[in-house]
């Protein structure tokens, strides 16, 4: 899309650097403005903060702080809002680590969230459904995050967890259809969690299976004590499932015999590839405690595929345990007790399930170093990590990974983390492995979740 307009550019004070008429397109990778003299002006989709209306101007906010107001757009004016704004999400989409398999999508609607609302587009993916405003920002509401669907007359109502509502109406003859496909969505991820939690323990009955797989939703890790309000015995029944797998057990028992026995956190995750090879369970070990020495402080991360390598087939590629730490260090010291690490691992756990959640599972934003942001082909993460605070957090109480390789260098690779750990006094510092511990380089695939 094409057309004249006029600009001005002002400062992040405020100031007005340049004003002129303009040749404007609207591209699939960036928004270009062409004076008739000048330098041209060509704005990344990615560097677009804010893109809103404001008395038939459009108001462009950028990453720098700078501004642009659009005006002229005569008669084009919402043509160009919506030609920009839907170019926009469409990066923002994959910058902001939301993409996945899509189930529907182009269904419109009006929406209503608190105080924002205007016209949308709907989308409904995998694990999540998708609100794709026409110039505000995106809505991603993941299915574990939604309590209830209710229908009134050509309008859906969805009530989350967290208290809110996000009212959908207009939705005319697509209203059934948008219904059905987010029904099909909550239902299958239920589903999902009957199956994994059938097979932990076969002999749970139907009703107790349904009550424990509407509170175990996937994308969401518990601690041991929610796990056996629950459903007792699940806990166990996950590692017997862990120590019947050579290497997820081995690896299992390294890390308890060196953590927080009896505090291990679990869940599980449907994978984005939508193939059942890309499923897997995730559990935390935490370490501290008088007992842990100079490991304290910290939490690892582990993923365990739910279906191991068939005989003679290859093991996935990549793999690696993610540490973090339980809390900043000023407040770790402040815990003197063991019950008192408790109560902050609850936290953590919750802070976890809110963090991984926003940026969708993925790892590799979360361990990219910021040399490897700043190059071009990691801009998609340098733009997640200035958009989501939630993966600011992840990225400042991760410590280090450690590459599955040689199963000694990996648990060599372990202790080497944690002594780090307990060193180190910069709390910003990250680790690095020595020769033999594993690499590492720039981000490598680990299944769907990991780029």
């Amino acid at each position: 899309m094409e057309l004249d307009l006029d600009y001005r550019l002002c400062g992040p004070s405020g100031e007005t650097l340049e004003s002129a008429q303009a040749r404007a397109r609207v591209g699939a990778q960036d928004l270009s403005l062409t004076p008739a003299a000048g330098v041209p002006l060509v704005l990344p989709w990615r560097e677009i903060v804010r893109l809103e209306p404001l008395d038939y101007q459009v108001v462009i906010e950028t990453s720098g702080g700078e501004a642009l107001r659009l005006s002229s757009l005569g008669y084009r004016f919402e043509d160009f809002l919506r030609a920009a704004a839907q170019r926009r999400n469409e990066a923002l989409i994959k910058d902001l680590l939301m993409d996945e398999p899509l189930k529907k999508s182009g269904i419109e609607a009006e929406y209503a969230l608190g105080p924002e609302k205007g016209r949308c587009e709907l989308r409904l993916y995998e694990t999540a459904l998708l609100v794709v405003p026409e110039a505000a920002g995106l809505k991603r509401v993941p299915f574990r995050d939604i309590a209830r669907v209710e229908r009134a007359d050509a309008a859906v109502r969805v009530l989350l967890e967290s208290g809110g509502e996000l009212v959908l109406s207009q939705l005319g003859t697509r209203c059934d259809l948008f219904a059905d496909g987010l029904g099909a969505g909550l239902s299958g991820m239920l589903g999902f969690g009957q199956k994994v939690v059938k097979e932990l323990l076969p002999d749970l009955d139907a009703l107790s299976l349904r009550k424990a797989s509407a509170a175990l939703k996937e994308g969401r890790l518990f601690t041991a004590a929610a796990l056996s309000r629950i459903c007792p015995g699940l806990q166990e029944g996950f590692e017997r499932k862990l120590r019947s797998l050579p290497d997820s057990g081995r690896d299992f028992e390294v890390l308890t015999s060196l953590g927080r026995k009896g505090r291990l956190c679990w869940g599980f995750k449907k994978g984005l590839a939508g193939a059942l090879s890309g499923d897997y369970s995730i559990y935390l070990v935490p370490f501290y405690g008088p007992d842990q020495g100079p490991r304290g402080d910290a939490v690892a991360m582990e993923t365990v595929p739910a279906q191991a390598p068939a005989p003679g087939e290859p093991k996935a590629a990549g793999r690696a345990t993610y540490f973090f730490r339980l809390c900043p260090r000023p407040e770790f010291a402040a815990l003197s007790r063991p019950q008192d690490c408790d109560a902050k691992l609850e936290e953590f756990v919750a802070l976890f399930n809110r963090c991984m959640s926003a940026v969708n599972f993925r790892r590799a934003p979360v361990f990219a170093t910021d040399e490897m942001l700043r190059q071009p082909k990691y801009a998609p993460y340098r733009h997640a990590v200035a958009s989501l605070p939630e993966l600011r957090v992840l990225r400042g109480l991760f410590i280090g990974r450690v590459i599955h390789s040689e199963p000694e260098a990996w648990a060599a690779g372990v202790k080497s983390l944690l002594e780090f750990n307990a060193s180190c006094p910069d709390e910003a510092a990250k680790w690095r492995p020595g020769s033999g511990s594993g690499a590492a380089g720039a981000p490598k695939d680990e299944g769907p979740e990991e780029g």
